[in-house]
């Protein structure tokens, strides 16, 4: 005699649904889902740079953050632009593995406080080579250092962590607490580390907030 066939009963499209939502908030932070961006917040501001190879298949073009241009307490420091050479419209997508530091500053009540600058202006072909950081960190993220002042700075990324390190010593008189972190590409891999992250981050800017 054949036996019966067991089958599990199927599972309620809305407790499928919540099951799905429950282990992606454990993902991201174990309490609360972060909040999607409904698009940058400010307009990115275009410039021309002809300083290294990076840019050329953009004709030379990134768009910057303006914010990162005025005084604040944060700056954020990611390695490069995934999709384009608008950063902040790349903060935005969330195909972007740097969407995730978007959503994490809204979470943690540090959006408004923070701008953002880029070891790369744009997207590389193949791996950078560290002089193209130097380059490029001289460049730009040098002026970004010393319009924005920031008490704290956080590198999500080594090469975001090496352009810092050649922009500083141009700085004088700035010394921020600097914080090196996964970069976002590492972060979506490997979401389990993101609680970690969480905690760095939160508690080296709790007097900013």
């Amino acid at each position: 005699m054949a036996k019966p066939e067991l089958t599990s009963p199927p599972m309620d499209v809305a407790l499928r649904a919540a099951c799905a939502d429950r282990v992606a908030d454990l993902l991201l932070r174990g309490v609360q889902r972060l909040p999607r961006s409904e698009g940058p917040c400010v307009q990115a501001q275009e410039t021309t740079c002809r300083q290294c190879l990076v840019c050329e298949p953009f004709g030379g073009r990134f768009a910057a953050d303006p914010v990162a241009q005025t005084p604040g307490p944060l700056l954020v420091v990611l390695d490069f632009p995934e999709t384009g050479v608008d950063g902040l419209s790349d903060l935005a997508n969330p195909e972007s593995a740097n969407h995730l530091i978007e959503r994490l500053l809204h979470r943690a009540g540090l959006r408004d406080q923070s701008a953002f600058s880029f070891a790369l202006r744009a997207p590389p072909r193949g791996a950078p080579l560290a002089e193209q950081v130097s380059t490029c960190a001289t460049a730009w993220l040098v002026g970004d250092l010393a319009a924005r002042q920031p008490q704290v700075i956080l590198c999500f990324g080594a090469r975001a962590e090496l352009a810092v390190r050649c922009a500083l010593p141009s700085c004088r008189g700035l010394s921020p607490r600097v914080l090196v972190l996964p970069s976002p590409q590492e972060l979506k891999a490997y979401p389990h580390w993101r609680q970690s992250v969480w905690t760095q981050v939160t508690g080296a800017c709790a007097s900013l907030r």
